[in-house]
């Protein structure tokens, strides 16, 4: 049966004693948008805020997620041990729904700097970017405008290879743009069926990492 790992982020990230750990097929990275991802053998457990989703699928997941992170809180975490000495095939990168006091630019370039650590310490890993969630139920609200500014910003830095970009958003949203309550209740944090949609997306990358 495969590990099923947490990490407890109340301890000091010093007193962690880290050894070269295999995460399996994806580490996850990121905020607010999901506390917890635990996988079994073949099933994805994702646990929100608002809902539980269990997906079938293959491979393992290790959740480096915090609620309420900042792209500076990861740059912490990352300069501080947090992902040292673990091996994996995928990253999934989710940042910067918290920094919405932040200009569009400054929070592009601290995902920026997110990334350009990951490589560092995980050089053989396919980093999967999303682009930041939409938030309020309008085209024009002015945090969905700031982080259409963002996402048009990052997605440059998806190459392809080291980098890619894996876009969903369009799918949490209605054809004239709107964000539904059936979707987002607090048109922020979605409910079973956004992350069913987050879940499908990565399963291709699963998928691949699966011993042959």
């Amino acid at each position: 049966m495969s590990a099923i790992r947490k990490i407890l982020h109340a301890a000091p990230l010093a007193a962690l004693a880290f050894t070269i750990m295999d995460a399996g097929a994806v580490m996850v990275v990121g905020d607010a948008n999901t506390t917890t991802v635990l996988t079994s053998t073949d099933t994805i457990i994702i646990a929100t805020n608002n809902a539980t989703l269990t997906v079938t699928d293959p491979g393992e997941i290790e959740s480096l997620l915090v609620g309420g992170d900042r792209t500076q809180n990861v740059l912490w975490r990352l300069d501080h041990g947090e992902m040292d000495g673990y091996r994996t095939r995928f990253v999934s990168l989710m940042i910067g729904t918290n920094n919405d006091d932040d200009p569009p630019e400054d929070r592009a370039e601290g995902i920026r700097a997110i990334l350009a650590k990951m490589a560092r310490r995980l050089p053989d890993a396919t980093i999967l970017l999303h682009p930041i969630f939409p938030r309020g139920a309008a085209p024009d609200d002015p945090c969905r405008v700031s982080r259409e500014r963002t996402n048009a910003v990052i997605r440059r830095f998806a190459d392809g290879g080291r980098v890619v970009w894996l876009d969903f958003n369009a799918r949490f949203l209605q054809p004239d743009g709107t964000l539904s309550a059936a979707m987002m209740p607090d048109f922020l944090h979605p409910l079973e069926e956004g992350y069913r949609i987050w879940a499908e997306a990565l399963r291709p990358f699963l998928a691949s990492s699966r011993p042959s």
